[in-house]
């Protein structure tokens, strides 16, 4: 069945939602510094705006794929998968695996490569997953001694996350925080920036049909982003 006007309208929402929330939660996040470190909400925006566009791009595909948005996914959405952004992303990469669209053009054969074997991403989308999953509710949990040995805790992911942009960025160990924390958020909000604009050129680069192109104007501030215009966030303006 065809999809109605009212489930169209609803994408182009939701597709807009994703977006909105991305760029809130990379604004909120390069509001944390040494005197801010409350990272709920950075991560809260961000892993919501992560896990809706890439649920729109699996709809999409199915859209182009089966004619109708209710899809192969609908038990994953609904069912323990409902938060499981590494499992989505594991399934748009499959459709990037298989659109000769994407794997034809150098840009996006870089993007596909990132979202496959970029390090410092595996652990961005762990926590991501992790988060959206319930792992959000950590210390409610640790109240109520819900928490078992072993289960992953935001605080330690969040700061492990960090590490790995302290590493990547050889920052001296002896730099004051003041210092070396702008510099570690901006370069996780380049990873943000480059996971989002490499998800949104699925739109309108791969095998998603005309339909998915239309979307071009909502998603545009991370489409058209450059490489030598990452991290300096313009959009936010």
């Amino acid at each position: 069945m065809s999809p109605t006007v009212s489930q169209n309208i609803s994408m182009v929402f939701e597709v807009g939602t994703a977006i909105k929330l991305i760029k809130k939660g990379i604004e909120e996040l390069n509001k944390l510094d040494a005197s801010n470190d409350f990272y709920h909400l950075p991560v809260l925006l961000l892993s919501s705006g992560t896990e809706r566009l890439l649920k729109c791009i699996l709809l999409l595909d199915c859209l182009e794929q089966d004619g109708e948005y209710k899809s192969r996914y609908i038990d994953d959405f609904e069912g323990s998968k409902g938060h499981d952004i590494k499992w989505f992303l594991s399934e748009v990469i499959k459709i990037g695996n298989e659109s000769k669209s994407l794997k034809s053009r150098p840009a996006t054969k870089l993007d596909l490569h990132y979202l496959k074997h970029d390090k410092e991403l595996k652990k961005l989308t762990r926590l991501f997953t992790e988060f959206g999953m319930g792992k959000r509710y950590w210390d409610l949990n640790n109240i109520l001694d819900k928490n078992k040995q072993g289960d992953y805790d935001p605080g330690q992911g969040f700061n492990e996350v960090k590490r790995d942009f302290i590493q990547f960025l050889d920052l001296d160990d002896d730099m004051p925080l003041e210092k070396s924390l702008p510099l570690i958020y901006k370069e996780i909000a380049i990873s943000i920036e480059k996971i989002t604009r490499a998800l949104c050129r699925f739109f309108t680069l791969g095998d998603l049909g005309d339909g998915a192109k239309v979307y071009t104007g909502v998603i545009n501030e991370f489409l058209f982003l450059k490489d030598d215009d990452l991290g300096k966030m313009e959009y936010l303006n």
